[in-house]
């Protein structure tokens, strides 16, 4: 659930944009006179679908940003945008994904699968899962070599030394 939240919070700046750019299509696709009904119908539909979505990822963004306050919605979102993932082990980032996860259990939101039928979110919700896999991988797996940087290296009997 934290990259959800991660996600509903660093695609905010960009809903207004996604807004607009629904709008027009859905303009366009409503004003199209030489194409058949049916699929135009379906199209603007599914473009209605998306701006609602929007508009609530909108409304929770908003709702989290008034519970948490600026700077601790700005600290989970700068923690998400960055290589170390959003699962840190800083307490404040730790609370504020269970604040916000509060928030949204107020508002009636159970989870937010739903929303990832929106492509913004869901692209942004895959970015974010590849981060947090990358750094969940354990440094106890990783080879010497790949650990420090450098050759992985053994000392012979002879005080030499050698490649492992």
């Amino acid at each position: 659930m934290e990259i959800e939240i991660a996600a509903v919070l660093t695609i905010a700046p960009k809903l207004e944009l996604l807004e607009k750019l629904l709008d027009r299509r859905i303009a366009r696709a409503a004003l199209d006179t030489t194409s058949p009904a049916l699929p135009l119908l379906e199209r603007v539909y599914r473009l209605g679908e998306y701006k609602r979505l929007a508009a609530n990822l909108a409304v929770m963004e908003h709702r989290i940003r008034c519970a948490l306050g600026d700077g601790e919605t700005d600290a989970l979102a700068a923690s998400a945008l960055r290589r170390t993932g959003v699962a840190g082990d800083r307490r404040h980032v730790r609370s504020g994904i269970k604040k916000a996860w509060k928030v949204l259990s107020d508002l009636g939101v159970a989870d937010l699968e739903a929303y990832k039928t929106l492509p913004l979110f869901g692209a942004e919700c895959r970015r974010l899962g590849k981060l947090a896999k990358k750094r969940a991988r354990p440094a106890k797996n990783m080879p010497l070599n790949r650990l420090y940087g450098v050759a992985a290296c053994a000392c012979s009997p002879d005080d030499r030394t050698v490649r492992a």
